[in-house]
């Protein structure tokens, strides 16, 4: 794609059903994190969601903003469809598409057919943009209360003298 995001079905490419693809009936997937927000330093944060129909029928899917910080128990849900081949990619959805502005995760749900999910959070400056890929995991997937989770191969420099940088967590 142009702007050098990941893009499933683009230039001739097709998505596989692989990582992030979910058929209809199956349990909802999630993309982790997801924002609309300003950062530290005047970076300025954006998410694009990719979603890829590889089948040969029409598929259906709902989109829900789950908002970091809260119980989400009913959260706003829109719904899409999208044809047989077909992708279509969701610029800055979290606030082209439902108009909030800070971070959350995002839970997409096929309700026919097959999709097939990613994303990528980037910083959006005037100069380009930088970030990276963020993919789909299934909703069983996640790290419950009752489990023990690790980040390796972190690093923390805070003297911005000596290389310094941070990392960032959904």
């Amino acid at each position: 794609p142009p702007d050098g995001g990941a893009g499933a079905g683009r230039g001739g490419r097709t998505a596989s059903s692989g990582a992030g693809a979910l058929a209809a009936g199956e349990s909802a997937t999630c993309i982790p994190t997801a924002a609309h927000v300003a950062g530290a330093a005047g970076t300025s944060w954006r998410t694009d969601l990719e979603v890829h129909n590889p089948g040969t029928t029409q598929a259906s899917y709902s989109l829900a903003l789950l908002r970091h910080g809260e119980l989400n128990t009913s959260p706003v849900t829109q719904s899409f469809t999208l044809g047989s081949g077909q992708s279509v990619r969701y610029v800055d959805v979290v606030h082209d598409r439902f108009a909030f502005n800070g971070k959350a995760a995002l839970r997409v749900t096929a309700t026919s057919g097959t999709v097939v999910v990613t994303s990528r959070t980037y910083n959006d400056q005037p100069a380009g943009t930088y970030g990276q890929f963020v993919p789909a995991f299934p909703d069983g997937g996640a790290i419950g209360a009752d489990r023990e989770g690790r980040l390796i191969q972190l690093s923390h420099q805070p003297n911005a003298a000596a290389g310094g940088f941070r990392t960032n967590l959904g």
